[in-house]
């Protein structure tokens, strides 16, 4: 597990790199750039389990919100 300031990061550095990957596939075009916009995505993933995804928190929320243990 990550530290909340870890999630953070990962965060805003995935959200970074997809946009950037999505804007680079719209003007550029080239298809290469879907690698960036996976990576960005894959890193939004990992952000999402943190402390607060504990059993024992009571919250059972993640960074974007969604359910992540039933």
């Amino acid at each position: 597990m990550f530290s909340w300031k870890t999630t953070r990061l990962l965060f805003s550095i995935g959200s970074f790199v997809a946009m950037a990957g999505i804007l680079r596939l719209v003007t550029a075009g080239s298809w290469v750039y879907i690698l960036f916009v996976l990576l960005g995505l894959a890193l939004v993933a990992l952000s999402t389990r943190g402390p607060w995804d504990s059993e024992a928190s009571g919250r059972n929320r993640s960074v974007v919100g969604f359910r992540v243990r039933q």
